[in-house]
């Protein structure tokens, strides 16, 4: 089997590429599983304030039984919530800049070296022998 010529320039990395968005999409993946855990969170910490309140309601310890505020949750998953759903989305924004950064950095270090081999000149031996051998072969 005959050998294919090598390209005078690097041909570009894809990999580089393709593992960039591989680990965005995992940092996605992970921020939506942690956004699910705290949705889920949110309903059993409202479920459960709820279903105390009723209770104490029905058992006659409330106050006033027209008091409304019985049925409606208390601020604190609120504010848990809200916590971490910052807390989240922060990390989730500061490892994708970070990955970003990282794999960018690495391209452009990649595309320098190639740059810096695309400039320099092939010897005129190089070229002589090359159109030459060329040459005898047609």
């Amino acid at each position: 089997m005959p050998k294919l010529p090598q390209p005078a320039l690097p041909s570009p990395n894809y990999e580089q590429f393709i593992t960039l968005y591989q680990q965005l999409g995992q940092h996605i993946v992970t921020a939506m599983q942690r956004l699910s855990e705290l949705h889920l969170q949110l309903g059993r910490e409202l479920l459960s304030d709820l279903s105390d309140n009723h209770g104490r309601w029905l058992a006659g310890k409330a106050g006033n039984p027209l008091d409304t505020s019985l049925f409606s949750p208390t601020l604190e998953p609120w504010q848990h919530y809200q916590q971490q759903l910052v807390d989240i989305l922060s990390m989730t924004h500061s490892n994708m800049l970070q990955t970003t950064h990282e794999h960018l950095t690495a391209l452009e270090r990649s595309m320098e070296q190639t740059s810096k081999a695309a400039s320099n000149p092939v010897p005129r031996a190089s070229v002589h022998t090359t159109v030459a051998t060329s040459a005898t072969h047609h």
